[in-house]
């Protein structure tokens, strides 16, 4: 059976349609036209690149890590350690630091990091928060608090106002300001008197004085003693400490009554030894609210009660048994 030719060319013609008829569509369904000609807003932005180009970006922009900034530039990584360098910031309005700021080389350790506070009417206020605030005319340094200056160490004791009179009493810790303005101690002021402060410390004087016994009979058995100190040196009541050690003499133990001592004056009674002379030494230390403290001995002979009938009742008389 014979195929007519034409039928074939027919068949082929109709085959090409559907395949242009089908390419078409499936080409006009996946295109989208253009919003708009070339260089029109309406394009999409370029990507911030490494080019010499001046850039912008509307929206805000964290560094170094993920999420969302919480200012204009968020340089961060959730751990507290991310840094951002500049040779030089400007910044043109009120700035806050939450916490520490330091200037200088972090990386060498190098101290030259420099603070200048710029233009006529630049004034720093330390201390003072956004409630609080300096006088209605604030000074161009406001401190509200102490200040602390290592060059101002000095020994005290302190200025005494009611010296400033004497001319000769410069106190280490009294301050001046040089030619230049920069304050430091008057004592390190070219061509300024100082006088080292006359350290007077304090002195305690020992005064032992005999108390005559009442009668013979007491006489025979002890001898009375009274103990009184004088201080020099300190303006404040200091506490006593007393000691009395037997030197000489026979038994072993405690002679004399009140058994201690405390205050600034003591009366005290020693007993006799029926033959021999006891020996002792008292000694009081004074120390001051300050530390400070000095001390003075006195030494008593307490005669036995042979030596007390003989001297005292005269050789005619014995004490009592």
């Amino acid at each position: 059976m014979k195929i007519n030719k034409a039928f074939i060319h027919t068949i082929k013609g109709i085959a090409i349609g559907l395949v242009l008829v089908v390419g078409i569509s499936y080409v006009q369904a996946a295109w989208a036209p253009p919003t708009g000609a070339p260089s029109e807003g309406n394009n999409a932005p370029a990507p911030i690149n490494v080019s010499s180009s001046n850039q912008a970006k509307e929206g805000w922009l964290l560094v170094g890590g993920t999420g969302t900034p919480i200012s204009a530039l968020d340089v961060s990584n959730g751990t507290d350690t991310a840094q951002a360098v500049a040779d030089m910031a400007l910044v043109t309005k009120t700035s806050r630091f939450v916490q520490t700021a330091k200037f200088g080389d972090l990386i060498t350790g190098s101290t030259s990091g420099k603070v200048n506070v710029l233009g006529s009417e630049a004034k720093v206020n330390v201390g003072y928060g956004e409630i609080v605030l300096p006088a209605a005319t604030p000074e161009k340094l406001n401190v509200r608090g102490s200040i602390l200056s290592s060059d101002l160490q000095n020994d005290g004791p302190g200025f005494d106002l009611t010296l400033k009179g004497e001319a000769d009493d410069w106190y280490p810790t009294m301050l001046c300001a040089d030619t230049n303005g920069k304050i430091v101690l008057c004592r390190d002021l070219p061509g300024v008197p100082y006088v080292e402060e006359e350290y007077i410390p304090i002195s305690v004087d020992l005064t032992p004085s005999n108390i005559a016994e009442a009668t013979d009979t007491i006489g025979c058995n002890q001898d009375n003693y009274s103990f009184t100190t004088s201080i020099s040196g300190t303006d404040t009541t200091p506490t006593y400490t007393w000691s009395i050690v037997k030197t000489a003499g026979p038994g072993v133990g405690i002679f004399w009554t009140p058994a201690t001592f405390s205050g600034n004056s003591e009366d005290a009674s020693f007993y006799r030894d029926n033959l021999s002379t006891r020996t002792y030494s008292i000694t009081v230390t004074a120390t001051d609210d300050e530390g400070n403290t000095d001390s003075d001995s006195s030494t008593i002979n307490i005669q036995s009660v042979s030596w007390y009938e003989t001297v005292e009742l005269g050789g005619g008389a014995s004490c009592p048994e």
